[in-house]
């Protein structure tokens, strides 16, 4: 059921912003979806909690409404947020995907009107061919007292990078941050004032079991990292998701808001720049375009070429991927902040959900493995300190990552 926009006064808008900005500061980020906060802020969360219901209670649906709309964005991150600590108490997952217009379907950019097909396929061939050959991710070692290290960045794993830089590809971004979608539907460039911005909630669990797929991306796209993003994967390119995927709820809010711009916040980072440019991207963007331009398809395939560019294209990566190690311990870090959002579920101790992790550990199998060789060379070294439990869970996720069960 569609609802029309609600009446709201300026002074009421003011209110969600300011609760929204001072709810970020006190929640703990690093423990997922569920609502948590250092033992300080329970006095001051108590004060904002009628303010927060008093945003938040008017937007509640009764489930069957699938639509809902709401006067600015931080009302709509209040009330996804509320949704998805929801979820969470019934051990589920709800992810989001964040659109400038409402009219637009959930659909991957190389199945869109107007996409010239044969070039964004050879710009994203080209994308993962170059990167490949650089091997800036790769790492070979052995340690008497850890083993042999052998990561590796397979090249079909820059797709994801692909994507997120602006090739067209059959994946679609969504995130596990609502903040994060709200703020993509709010600061992209809407087609009139007069739009309505939309932020689609997946079940993730009926995602998965309805035939999407999760793709996560390589260690160095530390921007999509920021975002808490990855990629869902649908069967059907050419049909937009919808319902029958997973999609539960769409949430609506004016392109044309009071008190811009909005922000995504977080406690420990304060504002967060989503959009971090790189250089090294960028240029790498611009020499493909010149070589599709300058040559034959017959000859972007060849060895010679790729070569060529790689090298080309390498000092400006080696700046800034100088410690391949580094990069690979960065996304350890950024891996287990994604399960946190996507499959542990964190009370007084943390559990996981099996067939989330299934999906993860079977779709993406060398970045996987990559991360379960650090995560064993960290359980072995002295230096990083683990109580009896946490070493246990460490070693049950590992033994998960690498013998996944099966996925019903």
């Amino acid at each position: 059921m569609n609802q029309s926009l609600p009446s709201s006064t300026d002074a009421e808008n003011f209110l969600a912003k300011w609760v929204y900005e001072q709810l970020a500061l006190l929640r703990d980020q690093t423990l997922g979806p569920a609502l948590r906060m250092p033992e300080y802020a329970f006095d001051v969360y108590d004060a904002l909690q009628p303010s927060l219901e008093r945003i938040v209670g008017p937007q509640r649906t009764t489930g069957r409404d699938t639509v809902m709309t709401v006067p600015t964005p931080w009302h709509a991150t209040l009330a996804l947020e509320s949704l998805q600590h929801y979820f969470t108490s019934q051990q589920r997952r709800a992810v989001f995907r964040g659109q400038a217009d409402s009219n637009w379907q959930i659909i991957s950019s190389i199945a869109r009107d107007g996409i010239d097909l044969q070039r964004e396929k050879l710009r994203a061939s080209l994308f993962c061919d170059i990167l490949g050959a650089m091997s800036f991710g790769t790492v070979t070692s052995m340690s008497p007292r850890f083993g042999t290290l052998n990561l590796r960045i397979p090249k079909e794993s820059y797709y994801a990078a692909a994507q997120h830089y602006g090739i067209r590809t059959d994946l679609i971004d969504v995130t596990s941050d609502a903040a994060v979608a709200v703020s993509f539907a709010a600061t992209h460039p809407a087609p009139s004032p007069e739009c309505l911005a939309s932020v689609y909630v997946l079940d993730l669990d009926l995602a998965l079991d309805h035939g999407c797929s999760i793709v996560v991306p390589p260690p160095f796209v530390e921007r999509l990292h920021k975002q808490r993003g990855f990629f869902i994967k649908h069967g059907d390119v050419e049909r937009p998701i919808g319902p029958d995927d997973g999609v539960v709820m769409e949430v609506r809010f004016p392109a044309n808001f009071d008190f811009k711009p909005f922000r995504v916040i977080r406690r420990d980072t304060g504002i967060v720049d989503l959009l971090t440019p790189n250089g090294a991207i960028d240029s790498l963007l611009t020499m493909i375009d010149k070589l599709i331009d300058g040559h034959d398809e017959s000859e972007l395939q060849s060895a010679d070429l790729i070569s060529d560019a790689a090298s080309r294209m390498k000092p400006q990566f080696d700046d800034i991927y100088r410690d391949p190690l580094l990069m690979w311990g960065q996304y350890v870090d950024a891996f287990e902040d994604m399960l946190y959002w996507t499959a542990y579920f964190a009370a007084d101790s943390l559990a996981i959900d099996r067939n989330i992790l299934a999906h993860i550990a079977n779709d993406n199998k060398h970045l996987v493995n990559g991360v379960v060789q650090l995560y064993t060379w960290m359980m072995n070294d002295p230096k990083f300190e683990y109580t009896e439990d946490r070493r246990r869970f460490r070693g049950d996720l590992i033994s998960m990552l690498r013998e996944p069960l099966p996925q019903e």
